[in-house]
Protein backbone atom coordinates (compact mmCIF):
# COMPACT_ATOMS: atom_id res chain seq x y z
CA UNK A 1 0.00 0.00 0.00
CA UNK A 2 2.74 2.52 1.02
CA UNK A 3 4.51 1.52 -2.58
CA UNK A 4 1.43 2.36 -4.40
CA UNK A 5 0.60 5.41 -2.50
CA UNK A 6 3.92 6.91 -3.48
CA UNK A 7 3.92 6.14 -6.89
CA UNK A 8 0.35 7.81 -7.20
CA UNK A 9 0.51 10.40 -4.93
CA UNK A 10 0.53 14.00 -7.20
CA UNK A 11 1.27 12.12 -9.93
CA UNK A 12 -0.04 14.62 -12.25
CA UNK A 13 1.24 17.66 -10.51
CA UNK A 14 4.20 17.64 -12.38
CA UNK A 15 4.35 19.24 -15.96
CA UNK A 16 4.31 16.88 -18.83
CA UNK A 17 7.92 17.40 -20.63
CA UNK A 18 9.16 16.32 -24.17
CA UNK A 19 9.82 12.71 -23.62
CA UNK A 20 6.35 12.26 -22.67
CA UNK A 21 4.73 13.72 -25.11
CA UNK A 22 6.80 11.72 -27.25
CA UNK A 23 5.87 8.77 -25.09
CA UNK A 24 1.77 9.66 -25.49
CA UNK A 25 2.12 11.27 -29.12
CA UNK A 26 3.54 7.96 -30.72
CA UNK A 27 1.48 5.43 -28.60
CA UNK A 28 -1.56 7.27 -29.97
CA UNK A 29 -0.18 6.37 -33.30
CA UNK A 30 0.32 9.87 -34.00
CA UNK A 31 3.07 11.93 -35.51
CA UNK A 32 5.06 15.21 -34.42
CA UNK A 33 4.53 15.84 -38.01
CA UNK A 34 1.27 16.79 -37.77
CA UNK A 35 2.52 19.76 -36.30
CA UNK A 36 2.86 22.12 -38.87
CA UNK A 37 6.30 24.45 -39.22
CA UNK A 38 7.20 27.81 -40.68
CA UNK A 39 3.68 29.22 -40.30
CA UNK A 40 1.59 30.49 -37.47
CA UNK A 41 -0.39 27.86 -35.37
CA UNK A 42 -2.96 28.22 -33.13
CA UNK A 43 -2.34 26.44 -29.54
CA UNK A 44 -5.14 23.81 -30.81
CA UNK A 45 -3.13 22.98 -33.81
CA UNK A 46 0.08 22.23 -31.66
CA UNK A 47 -1.17 19.61 -29.26
CA UNK A 48 -3.31 17.95 -31.81
CA UNK A 49 -1.81 14.86 -31.49
CA UNK A 50 -2.75 14.65 -27.84
CA UNK A 51 -6.16 13.86 -28.96
CA UNK A 52 -7.59 10.39 -28.47
CA UNK A 53 -9.13 10.37 -32.35
CA UNK A 54 -8.64 8.79 -34.77
CA UNK A 55 -7.89 5.86 -33.25
CA UNK A 56 -4.47 3.61 -34.35
CA UNK A 57 -3.88 0.00 -34.58
CA UNK A 58 -1.27 -1.71 -32.72
CA UNK A 59 0.27 -2.23 -36.32
CA UNK A 60 0.17 1.82 -36.44
CA UNK A 61 1.89 2.60 -32.98
CA UNK A 62 4.69 0.33 -34.08
CA UNK A 63 5.36 1.71 -37.47
CA UNK A 64 4.85 5.61 -36.00
CA UNK A 65 7.56 4.54 -33.28
CA UNK A 66 10.36 2.33 -35.76
CA UNK A 67 10.22 5.23 -38.28
CA UNK A 68 10.28 8.44 -36.14
CA UNK A 69 11.64 7.33 -32.55
CA UNK A 70 14.45 5.46 -31.33
CA UNK A 71 13.14 3.11 -29.18
CA UNK A 72 11.93 -0.15 -29.37
CA UNK A 73 7.62 -0.54 -29.72
CA UNK A 74 6.76 -2.78 -27.03
CA UNK A 75 5.53 -0.41 -24.77
CA UNK A 76 4.38 2.06 -26.81
CA UNK A 77 1.67 -0.95 -28.06
CA UNK A 78 0.63 -1.52 -24.65
CA UNK A 79 0.44 2.05 -23.81
CA UNK A 80 -1.79 2.60 -26.83
CA UNK A 81 -4.45 -0.29 -25.76
CA UNK A 82 -4.10 1.42 -22.04
CA UNK A 83 -4.92 5.09 -23.21
CA UNK A 84 -8.31 3.71 -25.30
CA UNK A 85 -9.06 1.88 -21.57
CA UNK A 86 -10.23 5.20 -20.53
CA UNK A 87 -12.53 8.12 -22.05
CA UNK A 88 -11.01 11.32 -23.71
CA UNK A 89 -11.16 14.56 -21.89
CA UNK A 90 -13.92 16.50 -22.33
CA UNK A 91 -12.22 18.30 -24.99
CA UNK A 92 -11.11 14.86 -27.18
CA UNK A 93 -7.65 14.88 -25.50
CA UNK A 94 -5.81 12.00 -23.76
CA UNK A 95 -5.51 12.09 -19.67
CA UNK A 96 -2.16 12.51 -18.44
CA UNK A 97 -3.37 10.77 -15.35
CA UNK A 98 -4.19 7.86 -17.39
CA UNK A 99 -0.81 7.81 -19.02
CA UNK A 100 1.26 8.14 -16.40
CA UNK A 101 -0.89 5.54 -14.13
CA UNK A 102 0.46 2.90 -16.83
CA UNK A 103 4.22 3.09 -15.16
CA UNK A 104 2.98 3.40 -11.70
CA UNK A 105 1.45 0.20 -12.18
CA UNK A 106 4.41 -1.66 -13.38
CA UNK A 107 6.33 0.11 -10.76
CA UNK A 108 3.97 -1.40 -8.00
CA UNK A 109 4.36 -4.89 -9.11
CA UNK A 110 8.00 -4.42 -9.35
CA UNK A 111 7.38 -4.25 -5.42
CA UNK A 112 6.31 -7.86 -5.75
CA UNK A 113 9.30 -8.42 -8.31
CA UNK A 114 11.73 -8.03 -5.94
CA UNK A 115 10.28 -10.01 -3.02
CA UNK A 116 10.32 -12.68 -5.49
CA UNK A 117 13.93 -12.11 -6.62
CA UNK A 118 15.10 -11.70 -3.10
CA UNK A 119 13.39 -15.26 -1.84
CA UNK A 120 14.68 -16.86 -5.08
CA UNK A 121 17.72 -15.92 -5.53
CA UNK A 122 18.87 -15.82 -1.04
CA UNK A 123 15.34 -18.40 -0.08
CA UNK A 124 15.44 -16.22 2.93
CA UNK A 125 12.15 -14.32 3.78
CA UNK A 126 14.06 -11.49 5.09
CA UNK A 127 16.12 -10.80 1.86
CA UNK A 128 12.67 -11.17 -0.04
CA UNK A 129 10.52 -8.73 2.21
CA UNK A 130 13.77 -6.15 2.90
CA UNK A 131 14.34 -5.98 -1.44
CA UNK A 132 10.47 -5.30 -1.48
CA UNK A 133 10.51 -2.67 1.42
CA UNK A 134 12.99 -0.28 -0.03
CA UNK A 135 11.62 -0.60 -3.74
CA UNK A 136 8.74 0.35 -2.33
CA UNK A 137 10.14 3.63 -1.46
CA UNK A 138 13.49 3.96 -3.61
CA UNK A 139 13.24 7.92 -4.37
CA UNK A 140 14.80 6.45 -7.92
CA UNK A 141 11.75 4.29 -8.24
CA UNK A 142 9.30 7.18 -7.38
CA UNK A 143 10.81 9.05 -10.07
CA UNK A 144 10.55 6.49 -13.31
CA UNK A 145 7.25 5.35 -12.08
CA UNK A 146 5.60 8.57 -12.08
CA UNK A 147 7.06 9.83 -15.52
CA UNK A 148 5.01 8.20 -18.46
CA UNK A 149 7.74 6.26 -20.00
CA UNK A 150 9.28 2.81 -20.17
CA UNK A 151 11.68 2.52 -17.33
CA UNK A 152 9.75 0.86 -14.99
CA UNK A 153 8.49 -2.10 -17.44
CA UNK A 154 11.62 -2.53 -17.88
CA UNK A 155 12.98 -2.52 -14.77
CA UNK A 156 9.72 -5.19 -14.29
CA UNK A 157 11.32 -7.78 -17.16
CA UNK A 158 14.78 -7.11 -15.37
CA UNK A 159 13.54 -8.47 -12.65
CA UNK A 160 12.53 -11.00 -14.15
CA UNK A 161 15.92 -11.66 -15.76
CA UNK A 162 17.45 -11.46 -12.65
CA UNK A 163 15.27 -14.53 -11.38
CA UNK A 164 16.25 -16.13 -14.18
CA UNK A 165 19.83 -15.62 -13.28
CA UNK A 166 19.37 -16.62 -9.55
CA UNK A 167 17.51 -19.49 -10.80
CA UNK A 168 20.79 -20.54 -13.15
CA UNK A 169 23.57 -19.86 -10.27
CA UNK A 170 21.77 -22.34 -7.58
CA UNK A 171 22.20 -24.51 -10.55
CA UNK A 172 25.49 -24.28 -10.99
CA UNK A 173 26.10 -24.27 -6.91
CA UNK A 174 24.19 -27.73 -7.16
CA UNK A 175 26.10 -28.98 -10.48
CA UNK A 176 22.66 -29.17 -12.07
CA UNK A 177 21.94 -28.37 -15.76
CA UNK A 178 19.33 -25.81 -16.23
CA UNK A 179 15.53 -26.76 -16.83
CA UNK A 180 14.74 -26.31 -20.77
CA UNK A 181 11.63 -24.63 -20.08
CA UNK A 182 14.06 -22.55 -17.86
CA UNK A 183 15.97 -21.97 -20.53
CA UNK A 184 12.77 -20.24 -23.10
CA UNK A 185 11.23 -18.54 -20.20
CA UNK A 186 14.86 -16.85 -20.05
CA UNK A 187 15.31 -16.28 -23.51
CA UNK A 188 11.72 -14.75 -23.97
CA UNK A 189 12.13 -12.14 -20.83
CA UNK A 190 15.28 -11.16 -22.28
CA UNK A 191 14.04 -9.91 -26.10
CA UNK A 192 11.17 -8.62 -24.34
CA UNK A 193 13.04 -6.31 -22.29
CA UNK A 194 15.36 -5.27 -25.09
CA UNK A 195 12.08 -4.88 -27.13
CA UNK A 196 11.15 -2.48 -24.54
CA UNK A 197 14.79 -0.68 -23.96
CA UNK A 198 17.82 -0.98 -25.85
CA UNK A 199 19.62 0.17 -22.73
CA UNK A 200 18.30 -3.59 -21.08
CA UNK A 201 21.63 -4.82 -23.11
CA UNK A 202 23.63 -3.31 -20.96
CA UNK A 203 21.96 -5.36 -17.82
CA UNK A 204 22.00 -8.42 -20.03
CA UNK A 205 25.93 -8.08 -20.98
CA UNK A 206 26.18 -7.77 -17.26
CA UNK A 207 24.52 -11.35 -16.61
CA UNK A 208 26.82 -12.20 -19.24
CA UNK A 209 29.79 -11.01 -18.10
CA UNK A 210 28.99 -12.21 -14.49
CA UNK A 211 28.72 -16.01 -15.92
CA UNK A 212 31.49 -15.59 -18.11
CA UNK A 213 33.46 -14.97 -14.86
CA UNK A 214 32.23 -18.16 -12.85
CA UNK A 215 33.06 -19.47 -15.72
CA UNK A 216 36.39 -18.78 -15.94
CA UNK A 217 37.09 -19.28 -12.21
CA UNK A 218 35.79 -22.99 -12.31
CA UNK A 219 37.80 -23.43 -15.29
CA UNK A 220 40.73 -22.29 -13.14
CA UNK A 221 40.30 -23.47 -10.06
CA UNK A 222 39.48 -27.36 -11.20
CA UNK A 223 41.18 -27.03 -14.82
CA UNK A 224 38.72 -27.78 -17.04
CA UNK A 225 35.13 -27.72 -17.00
CA UNK A 226 33.34 -31.39 -14.91
CA UNK A 227 31.52 -33.03 -17.66
CA UNK A 228 28.42 -32.81 -15.35
CA UNK A 229 28.88 -29.16 -16.02
CA UNK A 230 29.31 -28.82 -19.92
CA UNK A 231 25.43 -29.47 -20.46
CA UNK A 232 24.70 -26.41 -17.64
CA UNK A 233 27.24 -24.38 -19.58
CA UNK A 234 25.32 -25.39 -22.96
CA UNK A 235 22.32 -23.78 -22.02
CA UNK A 236 23.70 -20.63 -20.64
CA UNK A 237 25.41 -20.27 -24.18
CA UNK A 238 21.98 -21.29 -25.85
CA UNK A 239 20.34 -18.62 -24.30
CA UNK A 240 22.56 -15.99 -25.31
CA UNK A 241 22.23 -17.11 -28.73
CA UNK A 242 18.29 -17.25 -28.52
CA UNK A 243 18.12 -14.11 -27.30
CA UNK A 244 21.01 -12.50 -30.08
CA UNK A 245 18.67 -14.60 -32.72
CA UNK A 246 15.25 -12.99 -31.37
CA UNK A 247 16.68 -9.12 -31.51
CA UNK A 248 19.04 -9.40 -34.69
CA UNK A 249 16.63 -8.02 -36.85
CA UNK A 250 15.71 -5.50 -34.69
CA UNK A 251 18.71 -4.38 -34.71
CA UNK A 252 18.79 -4.26 -38.40
CA UNK A 253 15.58 -2.18 -38.69
CA UNK A 254 17.02 0.33 -35.79
CA UNK A 255 20.22 0.46 -37.47
CA UNK A 256 18.46 1.92 -40.84
CA UNK A 257 16.35 4.21 -39.15
CA UNK A 258 18.69 5.65 -36.48
CA UNK A 259 18.30 9.45 -36.09
CA UNK A 260 21.82 10.58 -35.13
CA UNK A 261 19.86 14.36 -33.76
CA UNK A 262 17.51 13.10 -31.47
CA UNK A 263 20.84 11.49 -28.99
CA UNK A 264 22.95 14.45 -29.78
CA UNK A 265 22.49 15.74 -26.37
CA UNK A 266 24.07 12.98 -24.62
CA UNK A 267 27.24 13.30 -27.12
CA UNK A 268 29.38 16.63 -26.53
CA UNK A 269 33.31 17.78 -26.07
CA UNK A 270 33.14 18.92 -22.53
CA UNK A 271 36.03 20.33 -21.00
CA UNK A 272 38.75 17.68 -20.05
CA UNK A 273 38.46 18.07 -16.12
CA UNK A 274 34.54 17.85 -16.96
CA UNK A 275 34.78 15.01 -19.40
CA UNK A 276 36.43 12.83 -16.90
CA UNK A 277 34.22 13.63 -12.95
CA UNK A 278 30.75 14.33 -14.85
CA UNK A 279 30.20 10.73 -15.52
CA UNK A 280 31.75 9.36 -12.23
CA UNK A 281 29.68 12.35 -10.01
CA UNK A 282 26.35 11.79 -12.44
CA UNK A 283 26.37 7.44 -12.12
CA UNK A 284 26.84 8.76 -7.98
CA UNK A 285 24.18 10.43 -8.05
CA UNK A 286 21.73 8.37 -9.14
CA UNK A 287 23.14 5.41 -7.51
CA UNK A 288 22.55 7.45 -4.30
CA UNK A 289 18.88 8.26 -5.17
CA UNK A 290 17.78 4.34 -5.35
CA UNK A 291 18.44 5.05 -1.12
CA UNK A 292 17.64 8.48 -0.43
CA UNK A 293 16.74 12.15 -1.47
CA UNK A 294 16.08 15.02 0.71
CA UNK A 295 14.38 18.23 -0.91
CA UNK A 296 17.95 19.31 -2.64
CA UNK A 297 15.51 20.74 -5.21
CA UNK A 298 13.67 22.99 -2.79
CA UNK A 299 12.74 26.84 -3.25
CA UNK A 300 14.72 27.99 -0.36
CA UNK A 301 18.36 27.75 -0.26
CA UNK A 302 18.58 26.76 4.02
CA UNK A 303 16.67 23.57 2.94
CA UNK A 304 19.06 22.62 0.12
CA UNK A 305 21.79 23.18 2.36
CA UNK A 306 20.38 21.25 5.28
CA UNK A 307 18.81 18.25 3.15
CA UNK A 308 22.85 17.78 1.58
CA UNK A 309 24.09 17.92 4.96
CA UNK A 310 21.79 15.70 6.34
CA UNK A 311 21.86 13.68 3.44
CA UNK A 312 26.37 13.45 3.64
CA UNK A 313 25.96 12.91 7.32
CA UNK A 314 23.56 9.60 6.76
CA UNK A 315 25.99 8.58 4.00
CA UNK A 316 28.68 8.57 6.00
CA UNK A 317 27.11 6.74 8.74
CA UNK A 318 25.36 4.06 6.52
CA UNK A 319 27.77 3.23 3.80
CA UNK A 320 30.33 1.35 6.37
CA UNK A 321 27.23 -0.31 7.60
CA UNK A 322 26.07 -1.58 4.40
CA UNK A 323 29.76 -2.69 3.85
CA UNK A 324 30.02 -4.11 6.46
CA UNK A 325 26.57 -6.05 5.79
CA UNK A 326 27.82 -7.52 2.57
CA UNK A 327 31.02 -8.70 3.69
CA UNK A 328 28.80 -10.99 5.97
CA UNK A 329 27.38 -12.27 3.45
CA UNK A 330 30.22 -12.77 0.90
CA UNK A 331 31.30 -15.48 3.84
CA UNK A 332 28.87 -16.96 4.49
CA UNK A 333 28.92 -20.75 3.13
CA UNK A 334 24.81 -20.18 1.97
CA UNK A 335 24.41 -16.70 0.53
CA UNK A 336 28.58 -15.98 -0.84
CA UNK A 337 28.12 -17.27 -4.55
CA UNK A 338 24.78 -15.64 -4.82
CA UNK A 339 25.80 -12.29 -3.15
CA UNK A 340 29.30 -12.03 -5.00
CA UNK A 341 27.37 -12.58 -8.57
CA UNK A 342 24.77 -9.89 -7.88
CA UNK A 343 28.01 -7.65 -6.31
CA UNK A 344 29.90 -8.47 -9.97
CA UNK A 345 26.56 -7.46 -11.87
CA UNK A 346 25.87 -4.10 -10.62
CA UNK A 347 30.03 -3.68 -10.60
CA UNK A 348 29.87 -4.60 -14.42
CA UNK A 349 26.58 -2.40 -15.51
CA UNK A 350 27.84 0.49 -13.86
CA UNK A 351 31.39 -0.53 -15.78
CA UNK A 352 29.28 -0.66 -18.99
CA UNK A 353 27.65 2.52 -18.58
CA UNK A 354 31.44 4.05 -18.24
CA UNK A 355 32.39 2.32 -21.18
CA UNK A 356 29.71 3.58 -22.75
CA UNK A 357 30.68 7.06 -21.73
CA UNK A 358 34.50 7.25 -21.78
CA UNK A 359 35.31 5.10 -24.96
CA UNK A 360 32.39 5.40 -27.47
CA UNK A 361 31.48 9.13 -26.28
CA UNK A 362 28.00 8.87 -25.54
CA UNK A 363 27.83 10.12 -22.03
CA UNK A 364 24.53 8.11 -20.91
CA UNK A 365 25.30 9.21 -17.48
CA UNK A 366 23.85 12.22 -17.99
CA UNK A 367 20.16 10.70 -17.91
CA UNK A 368 19.42 9.40 -14.47
CA UNK A 369 16.61 8.06 -15.47
CA UNK A 370 18.90 5.18 -17.63
CA UNK A 371 20.24 3.35 -14.33
CA UNK A 372 17.06 1.31 -14.32
CA UNK A 373 18.87 -1.46 -16.17
CA UNK A 374 20.74 -2.01 -12.97
CA UNK A 375 18.41 -0.57 -10.44
CA UNK A 376 16.65 -3.63 -9.13
CA UNK A 377 20.79 -5.00 -8.72
CA UNK A 378 21.27 -1.74 -6.38
CA UNK A 379 18.21 -2.64 -4.51
CA UNK A 380 18.79 -6.12 -4.32
CA UNK A 381 22.43 -5.44 -2.66
CA UNK A 382 20.81 -2.96 -0.38
CA UNK A 383 18.65 -5.73 1.18
CA UNK A 384 21.24 -8.76 1.33
CA UNK A 385 23.65 -5.93 3.08
CA UNK A 386 20.68 -5.03 5.33
CA UNK A 387 20.10 -8.68 6.45
CA UNK A 388 23.53 -9.02 6.84
CA UNK A 389 23.62 -6.22 9.59
CA UNK A 390 20.59 -8.09 11.38
CA UNK A 391 22.34 -10.92 11.15
CA UNK A 392 24.96 -9.47 12.90
CA UNK A 393 22.56 -8.46 15.50
CA UNK A 394 24.92 -4.96 16.11
CA UNK A 395 24.21 -3.35 19.87
CA UNK A 396 25.55 -0.54 18.44
CA UNK A 397 26.68 1.51 14.92
CA UNK A 398 30.05 2.95 14.15
CA UNK A 399 29.65 6.51 12.88
CA UNK A 400 33.31 7.18 10.78
CA UNK A 401 35.00 4.20 11.40
CA UNK A 402 36.18 4.00 15.14
CA UNK A 403 35.57 7.59 16.01
CA UNK A 404 32.06 7.83 17.57
CA UNK A 405 29.69 4.48 18.89
CA UNK A 406 26.09 5.56 18.25
CA UNK A 407 23.35 3.55 20.41
CA UNK A 408 21.56 2.57 17.32
CA UNK A 409 20.90 -1.42 17.03
CA UNK A 410 20.81 -3.27 13.72
CA UNK A 411 17.22 -3.14 13.77
CA UNK A 412 16.85 0.50 14.79
CA UNK A 413 19.56 1.27 11.72
CA UNK A 414 17.59 -0.82 9.27
CA UNK A 415 14.34 0.93 10.33
CA UNK A 416 15.83 4.68 9.88
CA UNK A 417 17.17 3.78 6.50
CA UNK A 418 13.77 2.48 5.47
CA UNK A 419 12.42 5.76 6.95
CA UNK A 420 15.23 8.15 4.93
CA UNK A 421 13.69 5.99 1.70
CA UNK A 422 10.29 6.91 2.53
CA UNK A 423 11.05 10.81 2.90
CA UNK A 424 13.24 10.37 -0.40
CA UNK A 425 9.81 9.01 -2.17
CA UNK A 426 7.45 11.82 -0.19
CA UNK A 427 10.45 14.40 -1.50
CA UNK A 428 9.62 12.89 -5.12
CA UNK A 429 6.17 12.81 -5.16
CA UNK A 430 6.06 16.70 -4.11
CA UNK A 431 8.41 17.42 -6.33
CA UNK A 432 10.91 18.60 -4.74
CA UNK A 433 13.50 16.30 -5.51
CA UNK A 434 14.21 14.85 -9.64
CA UNK A 435 12.11 17.69 -10.97
CA UNK A 436 11.71 18.06 -14.54
CA UNK A 437 13.78 19.26 -16.75
CA UNK A 438 11.39 21.48 -18.67
CA UNK A 439 9.55 23.66 -15.92
CA UNK A 440 6.83 25.51 -17.74
CA UNK A 441 4.54 26.00 -15.03
CA UNK A 442 7.30 28.59 -14.00
CA UNK A 443 6.75 30.30 -17.20
CA UNK A 444 3.85 30.45 -17.90
CA UNK A 445 2.99 33.45 -14.95
CA UNK A 446 5.43 35.15 -16.45
CA UNK A 447 4.25 34.89 -19.90
CA UNK A 448 0.85 36.01 -18.79
CA UNK A 449 1.76 39.01 -16.12
CA UNK A 450 3.92 40.44 -18.47
CA UNK A 451 1.47 40.33 -21.85
CA UNK A 452 -0.74 43.26 -22.65
CA UNK A 453 -1.78 42.35 -26.31
CA UNK A 454 -1.92 39.20 -28.72
CA UNK A 455 0.87 36.80 -27.72
CA UNK A 456 2.90 35.03 -30.32
CA UNK A 457 5.46 32.53 -28.73
CA UNK A 458 8.56 31.62 -32.21
CA UNK A 459 11.09 28.90 -31.61
CA UNK A 460 13.89 27.66 -33.67
CA UNK A 461 13.12 24.19 -35.13
CA UNK A 462 15.29 21.54 -35.64
CA UNK A 463 13.53 18.03 -34.55
CA UNK A 464 11.05 16.62 -32.63
CA UNK A 465 12.22 18.20 -29.28
CA UNK A 466 11.51 21.56 -30.26
CA UNK A 467 7.68 20.98 -30.87
CA UNK A 468 7.92 18.63 -27.53
CA UNK A 469 9.36 22.35 -25.96
CA UNK A 470 6.33 24.33 -27.29
CA UNK A 471 4.04 21.63 -26.66
CA UNK A 472 4.83 21.62 -22.66
CA UNK A 473 4.38 25.40 -22.47
CA UNK A 474 0.57 24.78 -24.70
CA UNK A 475 -0.29 22.05 -22.79
CA UNK A 476 0.63 23.84 -19.16
CA UNK A 477 -1.49 27.11 -20.48
CA UNK A 478 -4.16 25.42 -20.93
CA UNK A 479 -3.97 23.05 -17.89
CA UNK A 480 -3.75 26.44 -15.96
CA UNK A 481 -6.89 27.93 -18.12
CA UNK A 482 -5.02 31.24 -18.66
CA UNK A 483 -7.74 33.83 -18.57
CA UNK A 484 -6.09 35.93 -21.84
CA UNK A 485 -6.36 35.15 -25.07
CA UNK A 486 -4.54 31.42 -25.71
CA UNK A 487 -0.54 32.19 -27.43
CA UNK A 488 0.11 31.58 -30.91
CA UNK A 489 3.03 30.29 -32.29
CA UNK A 490 5.95 29.82 -34.90
CA UNK A 491 7.85 26.85 -35.31
CA UNK A 492 10.67 28.59 -37.68
CA UNK A 493 12.75 25.67 -38.83
CA UNK A 494 16.49 25.24 -39.65
CA UNK A 495 18.77 22.59 -40.64
CA UNK A 496 21.20 22.89 -37.81
CA UNK A 497 20.01 23.24 -34.06
CA UNK A 498 21.64 26.51 -34.13
CA UNK A 499 22.58 29.28 -36.56
CA UNK A 500 24.60 32.57 -36.46
CA UNK A 501 24.02 34.52 -40.20
CA UNK A 502 21.88 37.30 -40.28
CA UNK A 503 20.34 35.56 -43.31
CA UNK A 504 19.28 32.53 -41.51
CA UNK A 505 15.91 30.97 -43.03
CA UNK A 506 14.43 31.06 -39.64
CA UNK A 507 15.09 34.51 -38.62
CA UNK A 508 13.83 35.72 -42.08
CA UNK A 509 10.83 34.04 -41.52
CA UNK A 510 10.44 35.50 -37.83
CA UNK A 511 10.72 38.91 -39.58
CA UNK A 512 8.20 38.31 -42.75
CA UNK A 513 5.65 36.46 -39.95
CA UNK A 514 5.98 39.55 -37.27
CA UNK A 515 5.34 42.10 -39.98
CA UNK A 516 2.21 40.66 -41.44
CA UNK A 517 0.63 40.20 -37.92
CA UNK A 518 -1.73 43.14 -36.82
CA UNK A 519 -0.07 44.80 -34.01
CA UNK A 520 0.07 45.69 -30.81
CA UNK A 521 1.88 42.29 -30.69
CA UNK A 522 3.90 40.22 -27.66
CA UNK A 523 6.92 38.42 -29.36
CA UNK A 524 7.85 36.09 -27.02
CA UNK A 525 11.22 34.39 -28.39
CA UNK A 526 11.50 30.80 -26.61
CA UNK A 527 14.85 29.01 -27.11
CA UNK A 528 15.39 30.63 -30.33
CA UNK A 529 18.67 29.52 -31.65
CA UNK A 530 18.82 32.46 -34.55
CA UNK A 531 19.75 36.18 -34.74
CA UNK A 532 16.76 38.34 -33.43
CA UNK A 533 16.96 41.12 -35.72
CA UNK A 534 13.62 43.18 -35.61
CA UNK A 535 14.29 46.77 -35.85
CA UNK A 536 12.38 46.91 -39.37
CA UNK A 537 9.56 45.44 -37.35
CA UNK A 538 9.79 48.58 -34.88
CA UNK A 539 10.24 45.54 -32.10
CA UNK A 540 11.74 46.39 -28.74
CA UNK A 541 13.11 43.81 -26.18
CA UNK A 542 11.57 44.53 -22.74
CA UNK A 543 12.89 41.94 -21.15
CA UNK A 544 14.89 38.15 -20.81
CA UNK A 545 15.37 35.51 -19.02
CA UNK A 546 14.73 31.53 -18.51
CA UNK A 547 13.29 28.93 -16.39
CA UNK A 548 14.56 25.38 -16.58
CA UNK A 549 14.31 24.47 -19.98
CA UNK A 550 13.09 27.56 -21.20
CA UNK A 551 15.51 30.79 -22.74
CA UNK A 552 13.20 33.59 -23.18
CA UNK A 553 13.25 36.62 -24.87
CA UNK A 554 10.14 39.65 -24.69
CA UNK A 555 9.48 41.82 -27.35
CA UNK A 556 6.71 44.33 -28.01
CA UNK A 557 6.03 45.59 -31.42
CA UNK A 558 4.01 48.05 -32.77
CA UNK A 559 1.94 50.91 -30.46
CA UNK A 560 1.88 48.72 -27.06
CA UNK A 561 5.81 50.15 -26.56
CA UNK A 562 7.13 50.50 -22.88
CA UNK A 563 10.41 51.50 -22.34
Amino acid sequence: MIGASCRFWNLTAKPVWIDEFATMVFSLGHRFTQVPINRVISLDELIAPLKIAPVASSWDVAQVVVTDDLHPPIYFVLANWWLHLFPATPDGYLSVWVARSLPAIFGVISILGMYLLGKVAFKSELVAQLAAAFIAVSPYGIFIAQEARHYTLGVLLIIASLICLAIALHHLSNSTSIPIWWVLRWIVINILALFTHYFASISLAAQGLVLLWLLVRQWLYLGAIPPFNRQYWFRIILVALGTGTGVIGWIKVWVQNYDSQLSAWIKGNPPFVLWLINPIVQLAASIITMLCLLPVEAPQLWIIIASGLVMLLFLLWILPLLNRGLKYQWKEATTGLIAQAFTGFVGCAIALFWLVTYVLGYDITRGARYSFAYFPGVILLIAISLAGVWRLNLTQTRFIKQKWQLPINSRQAIVIVWIMGLLGAMTVSNNLGYRKYYQPELFIPQLQTSTSSQILIATTHNTLIQTGEMMGIAWEWRRTKGVSQPPQFLLAHQDTKECVSYDCEATKLLQATVAKIPKPLDLWLVNFNSPKVLDEQKCINVSQGGFYGYGYEHFQCGTAQKS
